[in-house]
Order: C-alpha cells, then sequence, then structure tokens
C-alpha cells in the first residue's frame, strides 16, 4: 500500500495528455479514482478486508454491517474456538432440523452462499449475547491527493483503468468513448467477473459431515 493518490493521477494525467489540467482538476480526478477503489471493492471483496468480533443475531440467519461487500470467512467465536464451513447440504443430510436446534453461545460452523454474499448461516443457532471473529469485505474511506491508496499496490494498473474510463467518459467532445470502453474492459478484465470474483473468494468448504 504505498502506491501514492498523486502518482495515479499523474499517471492518469499522462495518458489524457493533460499535464497542466486544463480538462481535469486534481478533485476530479481523485473522485474518479475514489468510484475506482470503490468499484474495485465489489468486484474483489478481499481487496480491503476487515477483521471484526460482531455480535450473532438470535438463530441460524446472520447478517454482515452496513458497509460490507461480501463475508470472506467466519474466523472464531467470540471465545477463540475455531469455526469451520460446510455445506448446507451436509447439514441438511445430517440433522433436517438443524434450524430449530437448542441455541448455543459458541457455534461450531458456518454455511453461505456466494449469491447471498452479505449472509451467512450458523450451526447450531446463535443464542442471546453470542459473537464471532468473522472476516468480510468492506470499503475504505476516501482519499485525497496526499494519502497512499488503501489496497494492495499490485491493484494500481486497475485503478488506473478504471479511472481513466470514467475521465474519456465524460469527454464526448473528443469522442473518446471508444477509449473509454476499452480502459472499462481492461479494468474488468484484470479483476473477473463479479460474479466470478463472488464464487472464488468464497471461503473453501470443509469436507465430511459436521458433528
Amino acid at each position: 500500500m504505498t502506491t501514492s493518490v498523486a502518482g495515479i493521477v499523474s499517471s492518469v494525467r499522462g495518458t489524457l495528455i493533460d499535464a497542466s489540467a486544463v480538462t481535469f482538476s486534481d478533485a476530479v480526478l481523485v473522485q474518479y479514482l475514489n468510484e475506482a477503489i470503490s468499484a474495485t471493492c465489489f468486484v474483489k471483496p478481499e481487496a480491503y478486508p476487515v477483521e471484526a468480533s460482531l455480535a450473532l443475531t438470535t438463530g441460524i440467519r446472520q447478517t454482515l454491517p452496513a458497509g460490507a461487500t461480501a463475508l470472506l470467512d467466519v474466523v472464531a467465536t467470540g471465545s477463540g474456538t475455531a469455526v469451520t464451513q460446510v455445506d448446507k447440504a451436509l447439514l441438511e443430510a445430517a440433522d433436517p432440523n438443524w434450524p430449530s436446534a437448542n441455541p448455543v453461545a459458541a457455534i461450531d460452523h458456518y454455511t453461505a452462499d456466494p449469491r447471498l454474499p452479505l449472509q451467512w448461516l450458523c450451526y447450531p443457532p446463535a443464542a442471546v449475547g453470542a459473537t464471532a471473529v468473522v472476516r468480510y469485505g468492506t470499503v475504505p474511506a476516501d482519499v485525497t491527493l496526499g494519502d497512499n491508496i488503501p489496497l494492495p499496490d499490485a491493484y494500481e494498473a486497475c485503478l488506473i483503468d478504471y479511472t481513466l474510463s470514467r475521465a474519456y467518459s465524460m469527454n464526448s467532445k473528443k469522442q473518446d468513448t471508444t477509449k473509454e470502453a476499452y480502459h472499462k474492459q481492461q479494468w474488468g478484465a484484470a479483476l473477473g467477473l463479479k460474479t466470478q470474483a463472488q464464487v472464488s473468494n468464497t471461503p473453501r468448504i470443509a469436507a465430511g459431515t459436521p458433528t
């Protein structure tokens, strides 16, 4: 995370041939960069992960807090015991009535559906006061010109492409729609489609029958 916002803005200016900020001010390009960071975090939740102890909702259905982009892992119970992921079909095969099991203070397993990235189910059901350490993606606060980007340096090229795409989209007088599409495509190709990213970032399902 050593890539500077100013460095990205300078690189973007070089491609736009706007070194003197005639067409785009620094503030505008930083705005586009913030949009790039946000969009990237939604496509690749692991780009900006956080790990926090969350109070669980009573029962099996849990929801990530506001601002989350997707579940990455349920790491442990509040007391530090490991929590493992299992396939929902295995839970149903082992105990068809598992959603109505007795609530516990420390859950054993969880299951997640990549189509519902902000939700997950726990087993056994959580009792009142239960907590868990959860890792999930989120979007960082907006950056300013004097900051470094909050994502790993490997995302620098992607962020430049997205920022260029936004700049070209606003420069219609020069008929830059082709360049806009090209850089948006480059950004997407580097990150992969959102559905692919969600599937690839779903934690590995543990083999075997839950106990």
